[in-house]
């Protein structure tokens, strides 16, 4: 290096005076304050390992004896007797089976794949069916003096998810570990694994349980969980295409689980983007009063009391549209916390920070956790999908 001469006024710009020359002042470096809420993964329930170790999570869905169904084929006129259902194992003698069109028949035979009828049950009157209508079991109408029918039996089902494993290290140098920064002024590899610790792997684990897809894994591919979002997670959804979420919508949505399971067992907490908390709280404007002495004004929806139960709106900031992350997914899910329960593989997998071998004057620290989602009674939920995420979509949000 050289000395650096002029001959002129000096000024404190680097073009008169070397910039190493400066002495810089950094005395106010303030904490972390980025979001680092993670509202799913601290609402839902956390559990121990599974009693058997293993990568896949299986529980079991029970399911009532089906009454809903359509045609497999049309029926062509008033006086055929031969009808196609698309699940013929739904049947037995005796059914009594409604058309769209009122008629009601009842089952006196059932085939392989069709059912012998007797139309007009009752007096109602029989006519031709479309392929593809709605048909209702209603009931069982036996003769006196006959022998009991033969009836279905509805078995269970078997849904799963897979664990999966969050796993980085970070390494420093000696000199790096102790040489201070403006940022960290004692030990820089300790800040960072708490910094790991406490946001960057509960954010990943957050995101994951909203948006992972499930898969097995291989020799040469890592397994991974099914988020909430996983369609055999909820039973009940409604796809908005783009359209606005109205009041209307939200409580055409949560009748179906309503009639799935009833007022005391649907999910009653709605988590979404805060947008969707303020399209809520939209739906109202237009009939909020003030009197001449008000000098506050609310603007807030925490809940909201329907025929069907009373909600709660939780609003979750990690559920961000992935092309443009100011604006939201379109994706609601309204669902009880306790049915989700959040399963570390075994007592050792549970958020951890491990040593890892060093071979040289460094050291490195993994930060480590392997967990799995089990998604309970999918019937209490509902999913609403794809609803606008446009501002200016929604009437009175944007003047």
């Amino acid at each position: 290096m050289a000395a650096t001469t002029a001959n002129r006024a000096m000024s404190q710009y680097s073009g008169d005076t070397p910039s190493d020359l400066f002495i810089r002042d950094v005395s106010k470096w303030p904490k972390l304050i980025k979001r680092a809420e993670f509202p799913l993964t601290s609402m839902i329930k956390h559990v121990g390992p599974l009693d058997r170790r293993m990568n896949k999570i299986e529980w079991g869905i029970s399911s009532l004896d089906p009454v809903n169904d359509t045609l497999g084929g049309a029926v062509a006129d008033a006086s055929t007797t031969t009808v196609t259902p698309t699940n013929i194992g739904y049947y037995m003698e005796n059914h009594i089976i409604q058309f769209p069109s009122g008629e009601q028949v009842r089952v006196t035979a059932v085939g392989a794949s069709t059912l012998t009828v007797a139309r007009g049950f009752a007096g109602t009157t029989a006519a031709a069916q479309s392929n593809g209508a709605g048909i209702r079991i209603i009931g069982i109408a036996v003769k006196e003096n006959a022998e009991s029918p033969l009836g279905p039996i509805t078995q269970g089902e078997v849904d799963y998810n897979y664990f999966q494993i969050f796993d980085e290290y970070v390494q420093f140098s000696h000199r790096a570990r102790v040489t201070p920064t403006y940022e960290v002024n004692d030990d820089r590899l300790t800040h960072e694994v708490q910094k790991k610790l406490s946001t960057t792997m509960p954010q990943h684990l957050e995101n994951t349980l909203l948006w992972g897809v499930r898969s097995l894994g291989s020799t040469t591919a890592p397994s991974s969980m099914g988020g909430v979002f996983t369609s055999s997670y909820y039973t009940s959804s409604t796809d908005m295409s783009g359209a606005i979420l109205t009041e209307y919508d939200f409580l055409e949505a949560v009748q179906k689980g309503f009639n799935q399971v009833g007022k005391n067992l649907v999910g009653k907490v709605v988590m979404a983007h805060p947008f969707y908390k303020r399209v809520f709280a939209n739906w109202y404007n237009n009939i909020r009063q003030l009197n001449g002495s008000d000098t506050t004004i609310t603007n807030q929806m925490d809940s909201l009391a329907t025929d069907f139960g009373t909600f709660k709106f939780v609003h979750n900031h990690w559920m961000t549209s992935i092309t443009n992350p100011s604006l939201p997914d379109g994706r609601i899910l309204i669902f009880d916390p306790e049915d989700f329960e959040l399963i570390p593989y075994d007592t050792e997998s549970k958020w951890g920070v491990w040593a890892i071998y060093e071979g040289g004057w460094y050291s490195r620290r993994a930060i480590r956790g392997d967990y799995g989602l089990r998604a309970m009674n999918p019937e209490r939920r509902v999913a609403i999908l794809n609803a606008s995420t446009t501002a200016a979509d929604y009437p009175n949000f944007t003047s």
